[in-house]
């Protein structure tokens, strides 16, 4: 039995929210001025107006004015500033 098929069981037999079962991303934000990204896979890019993170589902961009890593993690990252606009690329 594949990998895929046990995690699908797991979810479907125990309800199990499929972020945590696959690892998937998991954006919060908070207002228009906290995101948070769990699960992520590094950074890509930093700058005052765009941070990129890397992610198994693909990248993440996040835009906005005056944004700071307020915290990272191997599990997160809490950015912070004036979000305008968050993107998902596969």
């Amino acid at each position: 039995m594949s990998n895929k098929i046990i995690k699908e069981q797991l979810v479907n037999t125990f309800d199990l929210p499929k972020d945590v079962v696959y690892n998937s991303v998991r954006i919060t934000v908070i207002g228009g001025n906290q995101v948070t990204i769990e699960n992520h896979r590094g950074i890509i890019e930093y700058t005052a107006d765009s941070i990129r993170v890397n992610t198994l589902d693909g990248e993440v961009c996040v835009l906005g004015k005056e944004l700071v890593i307020k915290d990272i993690s191997p599990e997160l990252i809490i950015v912070i500033g004036a979000i305008l606009e968050i993107k998902m690329a596969n």
